[in-house]
């Protein structure tokens, strides 16, 4: 399953490059990837992604490691966690993440961009106030 908000983008190949990593082992619960940062008109600003995968749970703690659509997640895992805090906006998908890591799904890092991030004025990133209340809740 992946999850994508409508200013996105993914990559043509993302599920043909996530998917075969997830049927090798079914303890994984989510593949990543690398990503790019771009402005509404496609420049590229950063790119960023690294592995995290051996010390996965310390570093979610710590802060969320990527973009959500740059995950695909092995359904059932999600329904077993119960899916998403409705109570959440912009925590939600770090909530997700911090909640497989602690069912000790396992995570996986493909070293290639699947996933852009484009920023502009109306990302929810932009509500510091919002964003800062909902970190200390969820780290709380």
């Amino acid at each position: 399953m992946v999850f994508l908000d409508s200013d996105d983008l993914i990559t043509q190949d993302k599920l043909r490059l996530q998917i075969p990593i997830m049927e090798q082992d079914p303890d994984i619960g989510a593949v990543y990837s690398r990503w790019q940062l771009t402005d509404l008109a496609g420049g590229i600003i950063a790119e960023d992604g690294r592995d995290v995968t051996n010390n996965i749970l310390p570093m979610l703690l710590c802060t969320n490691i990527a973009p959500f659509h740059s995950f695909t997640f092995r359904t059932e895992y999600l329904r077993a966690i119960g899916g998403f805090d409705e109570d959440l906006s912009t925590c939600a998908d770090w909530d997700v993440l911090i909640r497989l890591a602690l069912c000790q799904y396992k995570f996986r890092f493909l070293d290639e961009v699947t996933a852009i991030y484009r920023m502009h004025s109306d990302n929810m990133s932009h509500n510091h106030t919002l964003t800062i209340a909902e970190s200390k809740r969820l780290i709380d």
